[in-house]
């Protein structure tokens, strides 16, 4: 795995946020999905190994054709972050309806 971002993102240290931009690049609108972010609990000097693990979140949907559409997101993870970590975003992955 690579290392995440390591800034902390939010005032909560069991929060994070983070942009993604959407380019549609087929030929119909798409109609939702979801991006789902592995998340780690992060200190200065690098990630746990086992952090919170997987969350989900939705896409937007009606993008069209060569449209491109930012979207910000926060995520919180649900149990409190151990004393001297934060949450980060790790890896992201995706599934796209259309």
């Amino acid at each position: 795995m690579s290392e995440p971002d390591a800034r902390q993102t939010d005032p909560d240290p069991a929060c994070f946020r983070f942009s993604v931009t959407y380019t549609n690049i087929g030929n119909a609108a798409t109609v939702g999905g979801s991006v789902a972010v592995n998340v780690h609990w992060w200190t200065g000097n690098g990630y746990t190994p086992a952090g919170p693990g997987w969350l989900n979140t939705p896409i937007p949907g009606q993008i069209v054709p060569g449209q491109t559409m930012s979207k910000a997101y926060r995520l919180c993870v649900p149990v409190a972050a151990p004393a001297g970590y934060y949450a980060v975003a790790s890896s992201l992955g995706s599934a796209i309806y259309n």
